[in-house]
């Protein structure tokens, strides 16, 4: 067999005999092995009722990283070839690619010792195989996802179909789900059109209620969890918390598929949480929305997270928010029971200025905009005014929590805003004045920030006249001391007010420095 016509030995049309032969063993065992499998008739030469001896050779490692081993691995027999001592051998050659990408992948996988097939070296190989699907989908899949190379079964190229497959639930059910979580791809696994399958899955509460939750949700690639459509059933668990209030959650948010993560539905169990703050202020989240698909993530149905961040700026000033805001789907946008984190942005205002603010503000859910939990921030950002010149703004002082709005700790910051005008200045003015709580917005510790503030002149020189009253008292007495005055009024008369409607009214002028000296005495 060590001859140089070796190759001419073994394409002859009686290559069966040559192998058939008792010397089969010694056959094989030879230099030449590569040549003998390198031949036209391979298919012959493979399908020999003694191919177990072939393979139990010493040189099975040469036998199998020939040339046209696809040849070799679709014959008839490759059961045999699987079940034989040197399946690890057989398994760990180079081109093992080649043996899992065969049209009969699911009899090599059905065998006896799949459990060694995926115990390998080469397992990342196994997996990596156009026909993983087939691999997964067997008898044995259970065997194959709790052998201790279930790490390396996951972070294949081909996870997604590894997860896609009928028994995603065995794969997930195993002893091994710790690892099966710790992977660097998980994000494939959750992305998977059998995610449900997996989250409602008799193992997920173990995996999230464990004393390894921190260790299962801390993972480096978090992300992916994040990023499916059943992300209700990630929070929806005992350790929800756990899960959000982690130590990795920045790095969970600092990935650079945040964007990914952002069109989820339930996005707002990640805003409420106590490292919302790290949640959303990720370094990258500049990098996420100057993309150009941030049109694709201004359209989704959580456009509030994207809007609600530190570097909204970047967020607002991409050259596709026209196009964001001006779409057809603006009024969805909009809709989203979260709205007020898109107003609490420092570019509210180029949010507000598009051709569809009408369609942002008159939305069904604006009273469950008002009705939040977070009015507070609703109330006490920079960009306040947009917020509160709008037509429903008597929605939102006439909800359930104004009270909580005026009562609350940020009651003077409330009030100290620099655009308090804007919220004095509506058109509802009177709603707003008219409200049950106004009177609990006086009568705080905080009435003195309420009145000292530095857009009083707004406060005063509105169209409310009822509650102009005092102020156009002030007004004249301000007259009377020869004082530059805050607001309009007529001379003697305790009405306000707005325009150049009376000759003799008294002129806006610079803020006085007693003012706070003249309410305080009004009052």
């Amino acid at each position: 067999m060590n001859t140089d016509i070796l190759e001419a030995c073994m394409n002859t049309d009686i290559l069966e005999a040559c192998m058939n032969t008792d010397n089969v063993e010694a056959c094989m065992n030879t230099d030449n092995v590569e040549a003998c499998m390198n031949t036209d008739n391979v298919e012959a030469c493979m399908n020999t009722d003694i191919l177990e001896a072939c393979m139990n050779t010493d040189n099975v490692e040469a036998c199998m990283n020939t040339d046209i081993l696809e040849a070799c691995m679709n014959t008839d027999i490759l059961e045999a070839c699987m079940n034989t001592d040197n399946v690890e051998a057989c398994m760990n050659t180079d081109i093992l690619e080649a043996c899992m990408n065969t049209d009969i992948l699911e009899a090599c996988m059905n065998t006896d010792i799949l459990e060694a097939c995926m115990n390998t070296d080469n397992v990342e190989a196994c997996m990596n195989s156009d026909n993983v699907e087939a691999c997964m989908n067997t008898d044995n899949v259970e065997a194959c996802m709790n052998t201790d190379n279930v790490e390396a079964c996951m972070n294949t190229d081909n996870v997604e179909a590894c997860m896609n497959t009928d028994n995603v639930e065995a794969c997930i059910n195993t002893d091994n789900v710790e690892a099966c979580m710790n992977t660097d791809i998980l994000e494939a696994c959750m992305n998977t059109d059998n995610v449900e399958a997996y989250m409602n899955t008799d193992i997920l509460e173990a995996c999230m209620n464990t004393d390894n939750v921190e260790a299962c949700m801390n993972t480096d690639i978090l992300e992916a969890c994040m990023n499916t459509d059943i992300l209700e059933a990630c929070m929806n668990t005992d350790n929800v918390e756990a899960c959000m209030n982690t130590d990795n959650v920045e790095a969970c948010m600092n990935t650079d598929i945040l964007e990914a993560r952002m069109n989820t539905d339930i996005l707002e169990a990640c805003m409420n949480t106590d490292n919302v703050e790290a949640c959303m202020n990720t370094d990258i989240l500049e990098a996420c929305m100057n993309t150009d698909i941030l049109e694709a993530c201004m359209n989704t149905d959580n456009v509030e997270a994207c809007m609600n961040t530190d570097n909204v700026e970047a967020c607002m000033n991409t050259d596709i928010l026209e196009a964001c805001m001006n779409t057809d789907i603006l009024e969805a946008c909009m809709n989203t029971d979260i709205l007020e984190a898109c107003m609490n942005t420092d570019n509210v205002e180029a949010c507000m200025n598009t051709d569809n603010v009408e369609a942002c503000m008159n939305t069904e859910n604006v009273e469950a905009y008002m009705n939040t939990d977070i009015l507070e921030a609703c109330m006490n950002t920079d960009i306040l005014e947009a917020c509160m010149n709008t037509d429903i703004l008597e929605a939102c002082m006439n909800t359930d929590n104004v009270e909580a709005c005026m009562n609350t700790d940020n009651v003077e910051a409330c009030m100290n805003t620099d655009i308090l005008e804007a919220c004095m200045n509506a058109d509802i003015l009177e709603a707003c004045m008219n409200t049950d709580i106004l009177e609990a917005c006086m009568n705080t510790d905080n009435v003195e920030a309420c009145m000292n503030t530095d857009i009083l002149e707004a406060c005063m020189n509105t169209d409310n006249l009822e509650a102009c009253t005092v102020s156009c008292r002030m007004c004249f007495l301000e007259v009377q001391l020869g004082l530059s005055p805050l607001i309009k009024c007529d001379v003697g008369d305790t009405s306000c007010h707005v325009g150049n409607l009376h000759e003799n009214i008294c002129k806006p002028g610079n803020h006085l420095e007693n003012k706070s000296l003249i309410l305080l005495t009004l009052l």
